[in-house]
């Protein structure tokens, strides 16, 4: 998690830092919301797999 978190951060720092072409621009774009959508696949499965443990099923 961790590292997705700092990857957003880079992320979000080279797109604001640099003038961009668009191919280079949309490439970031593409990791950043790739990124983000793994960030929140691995923290709803986090919190399903706390939630059956605690179940006891």
């Amino acid at each position: 998690m961790v590292t997705v978190n700092l990857l957003s951060t880079l992320l979000a720092w080279i797109a604001r830092s640099y003038e961009l072409t668009p191919l280079p621009a949309l490439a970031v774009t593409v990791f950043a919301i790739g990124n983000s959508l793994i960030g929140v696949f691995l923290m709803l499965r986090l919190m399903r797999d706390n939630d059956a443990g605690q179940n006891g099923s």
